[in-house]
């Protein structure tokens, strides 16, 4: 029996994440990020935030997924899937994609699209045995945009 649990991240849990976000995505502030995981957990049932967590509840894997619709049909695309732990990394990242696949499942997807987070390579050897492959590279560039003013007066630098 797996000594990680999966389960989906409630609102009042976002702030518990942040810290694993902020190891894999050092560019996202705390504020950023409970914005964004409280929006997008609003609308649930074909996305949501799924966490693995260690026996004292520690979230030590996260994954951010939606339901899109693409050439195959219904996907589950997962984008990012962050994983860190130290000693049971490959665990935790099989208890994170069994539960993608459970979840794929239940809203009708016929595919499973993972992005990896950049720096947690080490964490998935363990997917040479299953069924997931590695079928392409996704490039990722920021838009620079011109300077313009938040709802709050603040000035977003160019």
């Amino acid at each position: 029996m797996s000594q990680f649990i999966a389960s989906p991240l409630q609102p009042r849990e976002v702030g518990q994440a942040f810290p694993l976000v902020q190891l894999l995505l050092p560019g996202v502030d705390r504020r950023h990020w409970e914005q964004f995981a409280r929006r997008f957990l609003r609308r649930s049932g074909r996305r949501g935030i799924l966490t693995v967590r260690d026996r004292w509840g520690h979230i030590r894997g996260l994954a951010i997924f939606r339901r899109e619709i693409d050439m195959a049909g219904p996907i589950l695309d997962a984008d990012p899937v962050l994983v860190v732990d130290l000693l049971d990394a490959s665990e935790v990242a099989l208890t994170l994609i069994r539960a993608l696949e459970l979840r794929a499942r239940e809203i009708d997807c016929v595919e499973i699209r993972m992005n990896l987070a950049e720096g947690t390579e080490r964490s998935w050897p363990m997917l040479a045995g299953t069924a997931h492959l590695e079928t392409r590279r996704r490039l990722t560039a920021p838009v620079r945009r011109a300077a313009a003013n938040r709802p709050d007066g603040e000035q977003i630098p160019a």
